[in-house]
């Protein structure tokens, strides 16, 4: 454990230090000092003992993380589960939810209750506010976050339910929050860090549009921030529509498929829910590299796309927004070398710091058979071929 130091602005004889990233169920021992107000500044120790940390919730003690082959790369992951469904708690019902950290042993350091009515729930994101660690989702709730640790910035977790998003400290309190504007944004899959400025939280939204050629409405994306940094900001924005950058036409079958959550947006009097989930979204974030792209995962159209042209505020640029590129889908700018590395409903695209793209391949309907891997592509450039490295 860290040494701890506890600086009350006021002299008294009862003081607390909050511990994070204990383990459940575990004997610690401690020891605590002072330091004497004159110089030498002498540490001298009045008290040793020792405490048991709590125990896990009853469903989180049910979960196991097995590590099959490697090493964690980052120190903490980032998770939320819903628990199992059972004749108790149906699939399309509330259930228990939590969101949990685990660190590079599968342990569980961090857990907190979300229990919330369905349209609530059902579309977290979870990120950790601060810059921490990794986290790559692995399919439907379980979104996961690239964070790096920074000394001096806190350790609040921002989390997303399809009306608003949410920023907690490390005891479980709300710090601040903020409501889906009135323009119908039904926030889905994540709540995701800037990685050139924390303050601002990058989620997706859901549109629907009329297109040429088809009979049911298309459910889109929207690109949609929240600016944490603004004084009283409550509200989110949507920066742009993917609609508008995407063709249309570049589709798979699951884009003839319903959302069942899609519940229409009594707003602008689009109230049909038989819409094709077009794109189906589930990643938008900030490139790594210090680039200002951010790449978004399309899993209905086996493709990721980068934008340009939106600056650390989440303002357009002079030269406009603009698409810089597409790997995967009809429209792709890049072919792969090797064209059994062609990814499948795909998951979690980053752009990490040296340019490279990662991504979690879930595999979903590839022709040669369904199987889900995770998968390293270098830096794209004017070659159009992508090498592909996989694990």
């Amino acid at each position: 454990m860290p040494r701890l130091r506890s600086l009350p602005s006021t002299c008294g004889t009862s003081h607390t230090v909050s511990l994070d990233r204990l383990v459940a169920s575990t004997s610690y021992s401690y020891d605590i000092y002072y330091l004497r107000d004159r110089h030498p500044f002498t540490p001298v120790r009045i008290l040793s003992g020792t405490f048991m940390s709590s125990p896990l919730p009853s469903t989180l003690s049910a979960v196991d993380f097995t590590r099959v082959s490697g090493s964690a790369s980052y120190n903490l992951g980032l998770l939320v589960y819903p628990s199992p469904s059972t004749s108790s708690y149906p699939a399309m019902q509330p259930r228990d939810t939590y969101g949990f950290i685990f660190d590079r042993d599968g342990r569980i350091v961090w857990w907190l209750d979300m229990v919330h009515p369905l349209s609530y729930f059902n579309g977290f994101g979870f990120s950790k506010k601060g810059r921490t660690d990794i986290q790559s989702p692995i399919g439907n709730n379980e979104w996961l976050h690239y964070v790096q640790e920074r000394q001096g910035v806190n350790m609040n977790v921002v989390s997303m339910g399809t009306d608003r998003i949410i920023e907690y400290s490390p005891s479980g309190s709300v710090v601040q929050s903020a409501q889906s504007n009135p323009d119908c944004q039904y926030l889905h899959h994540e709540a995701e860090l800037d990685a050139l400025n924390e303050n601002i939280v990058w989620s997706l939204g859901r549109k629907s549009f009329s297109a040429p050629g088809y009979t049911s409405r298309q459910l889109g994306d929207t690109a949609v921030l929240w600016d944490a940094s603004a004084p009283g900001n409550q509200e989110t924005r949507t920066v742009f529509e993917f609609s508008d950058y995407l063709n249309v036409d570049d589709r798979t079958e699951s884009s003839n498929t319903t959302d069942p959550f899609w519940a229409g947006c009594p707003v602008t009097g689009d109230m049909d829910r038989s819409t094709d989930d077009w794109t189906h979204g589930n990643s938008l974030k900030r490139a790594e590299d210090g680039s200002q792209l951010l790449i978004a995962s399309f899993r209905h159209v086996n493709a990721i796309v980068a934008m340009d042209g939106i600056d650390q505020h989440g303002n357009p640029t002079s030269g406009g927004i603009r698409k810089a590129w597409q790997i995967g889908g009809d429209d792709a700018d890049f072919t792969f070398t090797n064209e059994e590395d062609t990814f499948y409903h795909q998951h979690d695209a980053h752009i990490l710091t040296n340019g490279n793209v990662l991504l979690f391949d879930n595999g979903n309907f590839r022709p040669e058979g369904e199987y889900s891997n995770s998968r390293r592509a270098t830096k794209p450039s004017n070659h159009r071929a992508i090498p592909v490295a996989f694990s």
